[in-house]
């Protein structure tokens, strides 16, 4: 394998690693997004269910990538 080529794939592996650890770090925040929204939703889902709750829902919001 001509010395360039060496060269070449030693960087792509080294930047296949930065990804990976930054994919990693990535999931791990998506993980503990979801944990807490599942938290919350199961809380309010709890209060709804509770005689007299006063739990409603927002208003819908306009979406910017949709036209009115």
């Amino acid at each position: 394998m001509p010395w360039k080529a060496v060269v070449k794939v030693r960087e792509l592996r080294r930047q296949d690693a930065t990804e990976q650890v930054q994919l990693r770090t990535d999931v791990d925040q998506l993980v503990r997004a979801v944990n807490q929204l599942t938290v919350e939703h199961r809380q309010l889902r709890g209060a709804l269910s509770l005689p007299g709750a006063a739990v409603g829902a927002w208003p819908p919001q306009p979406h910017p990538d949709r036209i009115p």
